[in-house]
């Protein structure tokens, strides 16, 4: 490669340079600069047009955009220096008869385009690339691009693209052979799998027979150890069942002892119940007492708290007075040190006038000269006189002006020293009433606090109230029912037996539901007479779950002798439905099931216990229903309980149904007795100690809350006074400050007419004065006096000036005497008005109440000891009643659990007798499914009676368990000792008694046969005792089911398939097919893998470069100094894919100085141009042009940005030539050459200027 720099640019007739033009030669580091519309962009146009870039960069559609307007050509020359030669390069476009003419001079010889872009590709100038030329829009653009966009621009720069046909043929090529290889692979298994099914074919039937034989010996193996680990468990099932029943025996003990216990409990819990009634009656007298007193205390220590408040503004407000006070004090000292300063200085002048009248008298004229002065005096007078008067009249006129000065001035003093003594009073109210805002922000806070207090207090209390009143309804509304029931519930011994035996068994046993009675209810009382009458013996019967649970009850009833009940199992209680036709009859008549209310499990009971008995209000009614001429008979019931049977008996008698009616209210007023007794418990827990706690507190909040609601008024009240006496005094200080202004004013215009009058006097004074002059000069020359009128005027003047400065201090005195009279009387007054009396009383109230509070405080405080001391008492009785009640809750719970654990212990004992029998059922099937199956098992013949060494192992294992021995080790032992099974009887079936026995005579008579489990293998009877009979009989089952499957899967044929041959023929062929596909496929790889590799470096290559540059040149940039940290961003390139990164996106990532990492988008317009600009100055360093045109790049930086490119332009200049179009001073000023386009009006053409700025540069 050959390095190159631009030298010049020679136009003509060229966009908007018409004529000729050069713009040059270009330095290192050059700017083109202009106003907008000047022409500086053609530049930039000038050289995309000779080097040949797209139009569409450079803002025109056709080659006749670039010639000026009404020529018809253009030339443009561009000058290189290559390696010390100079390179012309000339483009002519002529438009000449409309058609386009295109001429290229390379050096003055013609040239194509292509040949022009070979010669520039090899100077580095890549017209394609434009790695020479960076527009303004292009910098926008950049930072807007998508990873695919960016991949694509690195693919183009690094050349990698060059490969992506070639590489796009391979792929799909390859793609292509795979496909291929699939289908032959699938096509050849297929036949593969064709041949092997003709080859076992051959093997099957042989097999077949086999298998039948394996298949009757492995039944048998695994029936005989099925009844080997039957006879196992129901050994274990036999011991189990002895256990059950000696721990039912243990539960029933323990039931009984715990039951004795808890109704000791239950008299101890009695006793103390009464005295916890006694400790709470003494919380509630003392509370009460102490509330009381606490109310009384509590109120004294409010009444303190306000006369506090109001002796606290008491003295806020006498703190104002005391600050005016100070003020007036103040000016009173102020007006006496006047007086005094006044009186010594009026003392000093008398003394020096004296002085000065004895020097007078020294030099005075001679008694003829003062005669002949005197005449001549007389007779200037005379001439004189009207002037004189003139200047009298003017000098009254000026005494009076000066002394409406004198009185404006003191008037000026007095008002400043109101406004002063205003401002203090103001700044005194102002400070109160902040303060004041502050104790009320703070009032309000503790008010607001102590109303959410109040609220929630009152509210509980309500709530509390509320519920007792509820309660206390509720209570009533319960004795009345007590007493419309009218019902006395006095149990026979026979009835309360019955109860605790039901009790009991629904402890014994889970299905017990109760009595039926209990369980449905009959709403309306009207037919409840006639329901205890259909009812009858079953209105008492027992429902439960099962047969097994009614059998369970009725052995508890046997053991403990308490007499015959009623049980209903809902599993076998069978009662026919309702006819449909029975409510249709009319008239009152109606189903009798239809009046009770149930729930739906309990139908089966009813229906048993009810059946399709009707029930009608009259007799007579009854009668027409039992007797229709239907035929259907049914059983009648009235209302007053009178009945015709289905067979026409008639039943009556009221007065022991009704008694028995009462029962269907038996659980309903045992219900409402304990819940009267549950709501008088928490109506006298609730009156206790807690709600007059609650009572007490609420008292104390609201005198709270009124104390603070008070405070607040009278601080809201004084805060409103000190308001409107500080805009009072605004007022006031506006009316001072206005009357100030008027007097300053007035003495000023006074003072300008004194002056003025002044003036006139002294004219005219001046004209006596040369009349005297004129009077007395032959006298003065006798004399011998200079100036005898200066002498006469001097002596006159200091006589008047005397008497005007001894009138002018008796006038001050006067003035300053009376303002110091006015002020005491003003102090006079602020003292009548003081408020330390009330003060005083105040502070006297509060110490009288402070004694009363102290005396009542060790009151309250012995009530509170003494209501603490009931509680605690109260507290213990509460312990030991709760201790009580929770050992009788256990004692229930234990009852409960026992009687759960009796039940649980008879139910398995039944489950292990059942378990039994089926284990034995279980045993003769298999027993008889091995005859069915012509393979009887080994067996012996028996008389019934267990073998000796049976019995002796019995004796054992029953020792064993009475003794309480490790029954598991005798078990273990008697399952590994097992050779015969337990005996059981053939006799009833013929089928068995014929296959095993052989004598006919004796099959008459009862036969037990017994397994023989000799044969059965010692492995076996290990997995009977060591947890492995699963897994044995697992193995067992699926050797059977093993030959059974490969039975059922053999399907023998007699020839094997006649198209082997074949099938082996094609397999041959697919083979060779198959080896060819896999040669090209791995030659086609290869090719693939070097075009990728070939692709894959020269991307790489340029990315790793461009990835590497990009974060020097931001970092270069961006750097610069914050505070006393050198900062810098980064930025960098990432690939979304590192196997194959040209068929994926690249992202490109920039972080400013001093910044969190954040999107592209979410920066700044300044911080995206710089980031855009280090990219493109990246890219530019994998193909670097000689030169780098850039187009008005820095239009959105900042000045500090604009710097750093500047510096980083002029840093690089000397490896690339930077010819840089820009409005910026801060840019361009840092160029070493400038260039200004200018828009030369004359000729409506753009015209340059140019200027060398090296010569600036230090």
């Amino acid at each position: 490669m050959q390095s190159a720099s631009l030298v010049q640019i020679n136009l003509e007739n060229f966009k908007s340079y018409v004529g000729k033009h050069v713009i040059g030669p270009f330095s290192s580091f050059s700017c083109v600069i202009g106003p907008n519309g000047s022409g500086k962009s053609n530049f930039t146009d000038a050289i995309g047009f000779v080097l040949g870039v797209d139009f569409s960069f450079m803002r025109v559609a056709s080659y006749r955009d670039f010639i000026s307007h009404g020529c018809e050509s253009t030339t443009v020359t561009l000058t290189l220096n290559l390696a010390g030669n100079t390179h012309t390069i000339t483009k002519t476009v002529d438009l000449k008869d409309d058609k386009e003419s295109i001429h290229i001079l390379h050096n003055d010889s013609e040239k194509t385009q292509a040949e022009l872009i070979e010669f520039l590709v090899r100077c580095n100038i890549h017209v394609d690339l434009k790695n020479f030329l960076i527009f303004q829009h292009e910098v926008e653009a950049i930072t807007q691009k998508k990873s695919t966009e960016l991949t694509a621009m690195i693919e183009k720069i690094s050349g990698s693209g060059e490969s992506k046909a070639e590489y796009d043929e391979i792929r799909a090529k390859l793609e292509a052979i795979s496909k291929k290889i699939s289908a032959v692979a699938g096509e050849k298994k297929d036949i593969t799998g064709e041949i092997n099914r003709c080859k076992s074919q051959k093997k099957e039937y042989d097999r077949y027979r086999d298998l039948l034989v394996k298949e009757k010996k492995a039944n048998a193996l695994k029936n005989l150890f099925i009844l080997l680990l039957n006879e196992c468990e129901l050994i274990e099932k036999k011991e189990a069942l002895a256990r059950s029943q000696r721990e039912i025996d243990e539960f029933e003990k323990s039931y009984i002892e715990q039951t004795k216990n808890m109704k000791e409990k239950k008299v101890a819990f009695a006793e103390i119940h009464k005295k916890h009634l006694l400790a709470m009656k003494t919380v509630r007298d003392e509370t009460c007492h102490y509330r009381d007193a606490n109310a009384s205390y509590e109120k004294m220590r409010t009444t303190i708290e306000q006369l506090n408040k109001q002796k606290t503004r008491l003295l806020g407000e006498t703190s104002i007075e005391n600050k005016f006070l100070g003020a007036i004090n103040e000016t009173i000292s102020s007006l006496k040190q006047s007086i005094a300063h006044k009186e010594a200085e009026k003392e000093r002048l008398e003394a020096a006038w004296r002085v000065e009248d004895e020097e007078a008298e020294q030099s005075r004229l001679s008694p003829a000269h003062l005669e002949e002065y005197r005449t001549i005096r007389k007779e200037v007078g005379c001439e004189t006189v009207l002037l004189r008067q003139k200047i009298d009249s003017m000098r009254k006129t000026g005494s009076i002006v000066e002394d409406s000065v004198r009185r404006d001035e003191i008037l000026l003093e007095d008002t400043d020293a109101s406004v002063r003594a205003t401002n203090e009073q103001l700044s005194a109210c102002t400070e109160r009433a902040e303060g004041l805002k502050l104790a009320q922000s703070e009032i309000r806070d503790e008010l607001r606090a102590t109303k959410e207090l109040y609220d929630s207090n009152r509210a509980s209390f309500q709530h509390s109230a509320e519920t007792q009143t509820d309660k206390k309804t509720e209570l009533q509304q319960i004795d009345a029912q007590l007493d419309l029931m009218q019902y006395n519930k006095e149990e026979s011994s026979r009835e309360k037996k019955n109860s605790e035996a039901l009790t009991a068994m629904k402890a014994l046993t889970r299905g017990v539901r109760g009595r039926l009675v209990d369980l449905c209810t009959v709403p309306n009382e009207k037919y409840r007479i006639a329901a205890t009458v259909a009812l009858g013996k079953y209105m008492n019967a027992i429902v439960v779950e099962t047969q097994t649970h009614a059998l369970e009850c009725v052995r508890y009833l046997k053991e403990n002798r308490v007499g015959v009940m009623e049980f209903i199992p809902l599993d076998s209680a069978k009662g026919k439905h309702v006819d449909e036709r029975c409510r249709s009859f009319g008239g009152t008549c109606r189903p009798l099931v239809d009046i009770f209310k149930y729930d739906a499990w309990l139908e089966p009971a009813v229906r048993y216990a009810l059946g399709q008995t009707l029930v009608c209000d009259t007799i007579e009614e009854a009668k027409k229903i039992a007797f229709n001429s239907l035929g259907t008979k049914y059983a009648v019931v009235t209302i007053d309980g009178s009945v015709i049977l289905k067979n026409g008996a008639l039943q009556g008698g009221l007065q022991s149904v009704r008694d028995k009616a009462k029962k269907w209210d038996e659980r309903k007023y045992a219900e409402l007795k304990e819940k009267k007794s549950r709501l008088q418990l928490e109506l006298f827990e609730a009156s206790g100690a807690s709600d007059t706690a609650k009572v007490g507190e609420l008292e104390r909040a609201k005198q709270k809350l009124d104390s603070l609601r008070t405070r607040s008024e009278s601080t809201d009240a004084e805060i409103v006074a000190l308001k409107d006496k500080a805009e009072h005094m605004r007022d006031e200080i506006a009316v001072l400050e206005e009357s100030r202004s008027k007097t300053a004013r007035r003495i000023d215009q006074r003072k300008a007419s004194l002056a003025e009058l002044e003036k006139n006097i002294h004219e005219i004074q001046q004209k006596i004065r040369s009349m005297e002059v004129k009077a007395f000069s032959k006298l003065q020359k006798k004399v011998g006096k200079q100036d005898i009128l200066q002498w006469e005027e001097r002596r006159s003047e200091k006589t008047s000036l005397q008497a005007e400065k001894r009138q002018q201090f008796i006038l001050q005195l006067a003035a300053l005497k009376n303002k110091l009279a006015l002020e005491t009387e003003k102090h006079d007054l602020r003292l009548a008005s003081t408020s330390e009396k009330q003060i005083d009383e105040i502070s006297r109230k509060i110490a009288s109440l402070e004694a009363e509070v102290t005396s009542k405080k060790s009151q309250v405080d012995k009530m509170l000891h003494d209501m603490n001391t009931a509680n605690t008492e109260l507290e213990v009785v509460r312990k030991q009643l709760s201790t009580i009640e929770g050992e009788i809750r256990k004692f229930a719970v234990n009852n409960s659990d026992n009687g759960g654990a009796i039940a649980a212990a008879r139910k398995l004992a039944s489950s292990y007798t059942m378990s039994c029998g089926k284990l034995r059922a279980e045993r003769f099937n298999i027993f008889l499914r091995g005859i069915l199956e012509n393979s009887v098992l080994p067996y012996v013949l028996s008389d019934g009676e267990p073998h000796e060494n049976e019995r002796k192992r019995h004796r054992r294992a029953r020792t064993d368990v009475s003794s309480e021995s490790t029954s598991q080790e005798s078990i273990r032992a008697m399952k590994l000792s097992i050779r015969r099974s337990e005996p059981f009887d053939v006799s009833e079936n013929p089928l068995i008694r014929s296959a095993v026995l052989e004598d006919v005579s004796s099959q008459s008579l009862p036969t037990f046969v017994c397994i023989d489990f000799g044969s059965v293998p010692e492995k076996q009877r290990q997995a009977t005792v060591n947890g492995d009979q699963a897994a044995e009989l697992a193995t067992l089952e699926r050797a059977e089911i093993h030959i059974r499957e490969e039975i059922s899967a053999l399907e023998p044929h007699v020839m094997v398939n006649d198209s082997s041959s074949k099938v082996e023929d094609k397999l041959s062929t697919l083979n060779t097919a198959l080896d060819k596909l896999k040669t090209e496929y791995r030659s086609t790889t290869d090719s693939f893998h070097r075009v990728k590799e070939t692709r894959y470096s020269k991307f790489q290559h340029t990315f790793e470069l461009v990835n590497e540059s990009v974060g020097k040149i931001y970092k270069a940039l961006t750097e610069g100094t914050r505070g006393s940290v050198v900062a810098h961003g980064s930025a960098y390139l990432t690939l979304d894919n590192q196997e194959e990164p040209y068929l994926y996106g690249t992202k490109y990532h920039a972080t400013p100085p001093l910044k969190r990492f954040m999107g592209m988008e979410a920066l700044s317009g300044g911080e995206r141009t710089m980031a855009a600009l280090s990219l493109l100055f990246a890219l530019h360093t994998v193909r670097p042009a000689p030169f780098i045109v850039l187009d008005e790049v820095d239009a959105a930086l900042d000045l500090t940005n604009v710097q750093k490119l500047a510096q980083y332009f002029r840093g690089h200049s000397s490896i690339c030539q930077f010819l840089v179009v820009s409005l910026n001073p801060d840019l361009f000023s840092m160029s070493d050459s400038l260039f200004g386009v200018y828009k030369d009006k004359a000729r409506e053409s753009s015209a340059l200027l140019s200027i060398d700025l090296t010569q600036f540069q230090e």
